[in-house]
């Protein structure tokens, strides 16, 4: 975590930013305080056992080692479920963690306190939140989450520069990096993808099929029509080809040689004008380079949505086209399939390279999307079979003979399957849903004999401790 303050301007006043940074230190963060062109950013960091007593403040709920999720306790840390890079939180538990302590800073006296910044008091009121305060006078300028390098570092060469496997993604460790709204979106497209690879092989082996008709037809009608014409017209003049080239080769060369030498010479001193002003002005530290980064955000109306939403607006832009059209050209699918693969490492590079770290967010599905494409689906089954038609009624007679019946037929089949699927598939698997019971179960059985015990051991305290009559 970074936050921005106004960078100090000789022996003038900060009094807010310094207590700032002390009761970062009495909550137990270690404050890293690096210097900017214009700002101040103090970098925060804190031991494990400082989050984990945050984590327990929090009542933060994590997976135990027999599988139950339970209340976080920093006493019995040992029996709860570390993460795959070996640490106990994840981002997502971290940054809630780090939030928690940050904005948890309150006065705790019986009357306000008198800041001192720039030239203006800033009162911080009793019970009131300090960095909130700081926020709306605009002394903390921003408090955003920073990147990992040496797990973004990894996340690169793992996933978004790994053109090796094309489908597999680490999605364990982009949850653990991002959270999970990230991380579905990144598993959506993954198996939308994977879904799309057998329609992509089915739609290239129909269109080499018709390739190769229409060639066989192309090849005969050419061989008829040119046996034709070679008997009826008479033959053009050919003109020697090779003597024009050359003429037009000597003419553009040096015009080419002269633009380049040119080209060059202009790119030679923009660099040179670059590295004067970069010299004059550059970004000091990684933290302040990442400040000065985009937000992985999109604007839809008046608010300010996840950078997700652009995203799945693409997938769904692709998913009704390929879907709606597929009858009119069947290679769509392998097109579709071979723009997701590139998709996932692009956006991938995106967030790991040219954008802020996103903050964490929670997610259980991809929401509202899910309704869009399922809806997708039932336009795609009827416009399919309206091109059915259209291809098989090219007089336009509209007549009820037996293609047309099968067709009509073929889209009720369909629609029906598509909601017997709905109906009869779950939406939670039964493994998911009988684990989640054993779950609760076992940790019904373990708060039980929890009371038990500790009913036994205040009786036989009570019963040792009654002195005996006479």
């Amino acid at each position: 975590m970074a936050v921005v303050v106004p960078k100090r301007v000789g022996d003038q006043g900060y009094d807010c930013v310094d207590l700032l940074v002390n009761e970062f230190h009495k909550i137990g963060l270690i404050v890293d305080t690096v210097p900017g062109l214009n700002d101040e950013f103090l970098k925060l960091a804190a031991p494990v056992e400082v989050l984990g007593k945050a984590a327990a403040e929090l009542r933060l709920k994590k997976r135990t080692q027999i599988g139950v999720d339970l209340q976080f306790e920093w006493d019995e840390a040992d029996a709860f479920v570390k993460q795959s890079d070996g640490s106990l939180f994840s981002w997502c538990e971290r940054f809630r963690c780090y939030n928690h302590m940050i904005y948890g800073i309150v006065n705790k006296s019986d009357s306000a306190i008198v800041l001192k910044s720039d030239s203006r008091d800033i009162r911080w009121e009793p019970g009131k939140p300090l960095l909130w305060k700081l926020e709306n006078e605009a002394i903390v300028k921003e408090v955003f989450p920073i990147h990992d390098e040496i797990k973004r570092k990894r996340l690169l060469k793992c996933w978004a520069l790994n053109w090796r496997d094309l489908i597999h993604q680490p999605l364990d460790e982009i949850y653990a990096y991002y959270g999970a709204k990230i991380a579905i979106y990144f598993a959506f497209i993954g198996m939308y993808t994977k879904w799309l690879l057998f329609p992509a092989a089915f739609g290239i082996f129909v269109q080499l099929i018709f390739a190769v008709l229409d060639t066989s037809l192309f090849l005969c009608m050419h061989n008829v029509m040119g046996s034709l014409l070679s008997s009826i017209l008479e033959a053009e003049k050919l003109y020697p080809f090779g003597q024009v080239l050359e003429n037009l080769m000597e003419n553009s060369l040096p015009y080419i040689k002269y633009s380049y030498r040119k080209y060059r010479a202009v790119r030679n001193k923009r660099k040179r004008e670059k590295g004067m002003a970069a010299r004059k002005s550059y970004f000091n530290s990684r933290v302040e380079k990442e400040y000065f980064k985009p937000i992985y955000s999109a604007s839809v109306g008046e608010e300010l949505e996840d950078g997700l939403f652009d995203e799945f607006l693409e997938l769904a832009l692709q998913f009704g086209t390929i879907m709606m059209f597929a009858c009119a050209f069947p290679p769509a699918f392998a097109f579709a399939a071979l723009n997701n693969v590139t998709e996932i490492r692009a956006d991938a590079l995106k967030i790991l390279v040219m954008y802020r770290r996103p903050v964490p967010r929670v997610a259980a599905t991809v929401g509202a999307w899910l309704n869009i494409f399922q809806f997708l689906i039932v336009v795609s089954i009827c416009t399919n079979c309206i091109l059915l038609v259209c291809l098989y009624d090219k007089e336009g007679n509209w007549s009820i003979s037996p293609g047309l019946a099968a067709i009509l037929i073929m889209e009720h089949v369909l629609l029906l399957i598509k909601f017997g699927f709905s109906r009869i598939v779950p939406e939670e698997p039964d493994w998911v849903k009988a684990n989640r019971m054993k779950n609760a179960t076992q940790a019904q059985n373990m708060c039980s004999k929890q009371l038990l015990r500790n009913i036994s051991g205040r009786r036989g305290t009570l019963v040792t401790g009654t002195p005996n009559a006479d």
